[in-house]
This record gives C-alpha cells, sequence and structure tokens, in this order.
C-alpha cells in the first residue's frame, strides 16, 4: 500500500516498450533508448556562460564601486550636508555598524 517512486514508473514503461529480455548487445539499440535521444543541454557550455555572466557583472559592480569612491574621496574635504540622509546614516554608524565592530562581528575598517 505504498506508492512506487517515480524512478520504478520510468523503468517499468521503458520494459514494456523494450519487450522480452535480451542480453544487451553493442548492435541492437533498445527502443526506449531511441525515444530518449540525446541531450538537449550542454551543462559545460551553461556553467561557461554562467561564469562569464558573473564576471561580467562583478566587472560591472566594479566599475560602480570605483566611480562611487572616486566621488566621495573628491568630497572628503567637503562638510557634509545637514539633511535627512545624512542623519540616517549617522544613526546606522551608531546603532548598527559600531556595536558590531566592538563585539568582533565586523572587521575594524
Amino acid at each position: 500500500f505504498q506508492t512506487p517512486a517515480v524512478g520504478t514508473f520510468y523503468a517499468c514503461i521503458d520494459r514494456l516498450e523494450d519487450g522480452p529480455y535480451t542480453p544487451p548487445c553493442t548492435h541492437r539499440v533498445r527502443p526506449s533508448r531511441q525515444r530518449k535521444g540525446l541531450y538537449r543541454r550542454h551543462l559545460k557550455q551553461e556553467q561557461a556562460a554562467r561564469h562569464a555572466a558573473q564576471a561580467r557583472d562583478a566587472a560591472q559592480a566594479d566599475t560602480v564601486t570605483e566611480r562611487l569612491t572616486q566621488e566621495l574621496l573628491a568630497a572628503a574635504d567637503q562638510p557634509r550636508p545637514q539633511e535627512l540622509l545624512t542623519r540616517l546614516e549617522d544613526l546606522l554608524c551608531t546603532c548598527g555598524v559600531l556595536p558590531s565592530i566592538q563585539r568582533g562581528l565586523l572587521r575594524d575598517l
């Protein structure tokens, strides 16, 4: 009274399609193998494309980070504007970043 696994169903279908048992032979291709055909996915090509996309994304992120760094360094000698965003940054540093550094959760920069 247990439901068989999916693989059991496919093995049964293959056996029904192949007919009576015959020992494996190099010149005979079973009907179930002909139906299955070749793989449609090329995993190595997909992996290479994924790595290339990750490298491209990382290069774009590095460019954005570099540009932001240059902007911040250029404005380092200017006073910070007194606006809502500045206050929120100060709160984040005071309540989140500094205690995390003191507890050893973040490295001291």
